[in-house]
């Protein structure tokens, strides 16, 4: 179950890097390992992820301050990506993506509702990120950040 740390900004990749990752095989029991040559086209994977949407459990994590105290936060949720729709960001034609994260934090002993959405932006014909806008913040790259046609399989130190 991929983890996801709230009260820190968490941008849209790094999220759907985990996303890809954890999807990506891990070895272990009914897991194999690509070999160590093999390559993934995270570009046309993000592009697929942009398009079809995902739903998936999340773990989440992290601190919050209560009268001058940081607590640590626990729980679980639900993080969900809708499909991509067209549409315009900051006047240019893009994939609008909601990225939604809604569940359950115990904070203290305290149990509390948690949720958050976020519209990413994306180019319609390489994936591209172009930005993101939530309900008090509009954050546009300064040039459109690329996502690798190719990327080689990360190692793993308990592979070697």
């Amino acid at each position: 179950m991929p983890i996801v740390r709230i009260g820190e900004k968490t941008p849209a990749i790094v999220v759907l890097a985990a996303m890809l990752v954890s999807a990506c095989g891990g070895g272990g029991v009914g897991h194999p390992s690509p070999s160590p040559q093999s390559n993934f086209d995270l570009q046309t994977a993000v592009a697929a992820l942009v398009k079809s949407g995902l739903t998936a459990s999340v773990s989440l994590s992290g601190t919050v301050i209560v009268n001058g105290t940081s607590n640590p936060v626990t729980g679980t949720g639900t993080l969900t990506l809708s499909p991509g729709t067209s549409g315009l960001f900051n006047n240019v034609a893009a994939q609008l993506q909601t990225q939604s994260l809604s569940g359950t934090i115990t904070v203290a002993g305290q149990n509390a509702p948690y949720s958050s959405s976020v519209v990413n932006a994306y180019e319609p014909a390489t994936a591209a990120i172009l930005g993101e806008s939530q309900h008090s913040e509009f954050d546009v790259a300064q040039a459109p950040i690329a996502i690798p046609q190719r990327s080689a399989r990360p190692s793993r130190s308990w592979e070697r």
